[in-house]
C-alpha cells in the first residue's frame, strides 16, 4: 500500500519545509454518460483527517439543489460511509466504517430502480429496495457538491462510473 499524490506540492522558497495550496475541487457535469442506474466506485488512502469529526466528500453524483445525491464520503464523525437522496428525502445510508491513516480503500455503492447496495473492500453488501429516482447534474470529486467545502483529506487513486448497476458479484 502506498501514497497516490493527486497533485504535486511543491515548497517555497521563503519556507521550503512548509508549503500549501488550495484543495482540489473537481465538478464533472453530466451528459449523455449518466444514466438512471449506475455504480459509483472509488478507491482512495485515507489522510491525516481519518477519525477526526468532519464531513469529507469523495466522490458523488449531484443534481444542482442537492436534493438528489448519491455520495460516498465521511459523515460527521469522520467514519467513511454512503447515501442516496431522492428529492431531498434520505433514503440509504448503511453503516458507517472507521478507518485509520493509510489504509488504501475500495468502496462502491450501485443503483437501480428497487435495487441498491453498497460495499466497502468487498465486505457484505448492504442493501435496500425502496422506489425513487434521481435527476443528477454533475459528479464531484474530492469534496462535497459545490466544491466548498467537505474536501477529502486523503488521496484518490480511482473513480469509476458505470451506466448501470454492477451485480453484487461484481
Amino acid at each position: 500500500k502506498k501514497a497516490y499524490p493527486t497533485s504535486p506540492v511543491l515548497p517555497v522558497a521563503a519556507s521550503p519545509a512548509v508549503s500549501t495550496r488550495a484543495a482540489d475541487s473537481v465538478e464533472i457535469p453530466n451528459g449523455a454518460w449518466v444514466g438512471s442506474d449506475f455504480t459509483l466506485f472509488v478507491e482512495y488512502q485515507e489522510g491525516p483527517a481519518a477519525g477526526q469529526a468532519m464531513s469529507r466528500g469523495i466522490a458523488g453524483l449531484h443534481d444542482s439543489g442537492s436534493t438528489d445525491q448519491a455520495t460516498l464520503g465521511f459523515n460527521s464523525g469522520g467514519q467513511q460511509n454512503a447515501t442516496l437522496r431522492s428529492g431531498g428525502t434520505l433514503f440509504f445510508t448503511p453503516a458507517a466504517t472507521n478507518g485509520a491513516v493509510g489504509d488504501v480503500v475500495r468502496a462502491a455503492v450501485g443503483w437501480a430502480q428497487s435495487d441498491y447496495a453498497y460495499s466497502r473492500d468487498g465486505d457484505a453488501q448492504e442493501t435496500g429496495s425502496s422506489a425513487f429516482t434521481f435527476a443528477f447534474d454533475s459528479l464531484w470529486v474530492g469534496c462535497s457538491e459545490g466544491g466548498a467545502s467537505a474536501h477529502l483529506n486523503g488521496y484518490i487513486k480511482d473513480i469509476r462510473y458505470w451506466p448501470r448497476r454492477l451485480t453484487n458479484a461484481e
